[in-house]
């Protein structure tokens, strides 16, 4: 997530960022009220992810139960494609 207090951005949006020596880019997946999540083109390096603030816990990252902003457990992903629903 960024914090694009000033931009008009709409889910779609191409951004570009500059992170000290490195350029990276992504897509705007959603945004609301200044905020917009990013899916990146390329895989942040960790050591870039913490600087930018994620402090990582005890628990590897890929353990953890997705949760909304409210911290309720999101349901798992449906196996089913769209196709088959």
């Amino acid at each position: 997530m960024v914090e694009v207090q000033d931009a008009d951005l709409q889910t779609g949006d191409i951004l570009r960022f500059e992170l000290g020596a490195s350029e990276h880019g992504g897509t705007v997946v959603w945004e609301h009220c200044g905020h917009a999540g990013v899916e990146f083109f390329r895989h942040l390096p960790p050591e870039l992810v913490t600087l930018l603030g994620f402090k990582p816990g005890k628990t590897p990252f890929d353990e953890y139960q997705p949760r909304d902003r409210f911290g309720r457990p999101l349901p798992a992903l449906s196996t089913r494609t769209r196709a088959g629903l």
